[in-house]
C-alpha cells in the first residue's frame, strides 16, 4: 500500500484536540507542486463504527498532519502505525 506519504495526515473526518505550536514543511512525492510550509503536527481523533457490530471506537493519533478541511479525505499510513 502506498499513500505517497510516509506519515499520517488528518483530513476534514478528524478533530483536532491538541496543538502544542509545531509545524513542518511538507514535501511532495513529485517536482510538479510546491512543499507546503507551516503544516501543524496535532494530536487528532476520529470515530470508526464497526458495520457488523453498530459499535464505534475513537481512533487517536499523536503526531499527525493537520490538514482538517484542506483535505476531504484521510490518510493514515500503515507504516507509522
Amino acid at each position: 500500500m502506498d499513500t505517497h506519504a510516509d506519515t499520517c495526515v488528518a483530513g476534514c473526518n478528524f478533530l483536532m484536540c491538541e496543538f502544542d505550536g509545531t509545524t513542518c514543511e511538507v514535501s511532495p512525492f513529485t517536482e510538479e507542486y510546491q512543499a507546503m510550509t507551516n503544516i501543524p503536527v496535532v494530536s487528532a481523533a476520529t470515530a470508526w463504527t464497526d458495520i457488523e457490530s453498530g459499535e464505534t471506537v475513537i481512533l487517536w493519533f499523536n503526531q499527525i498532519l493537520w490538514y482538517g478541511d484542506k483535505l476531504d479525505h484521510s490518510l493514515i499510513n500503515p507504516n507509522q502505525l
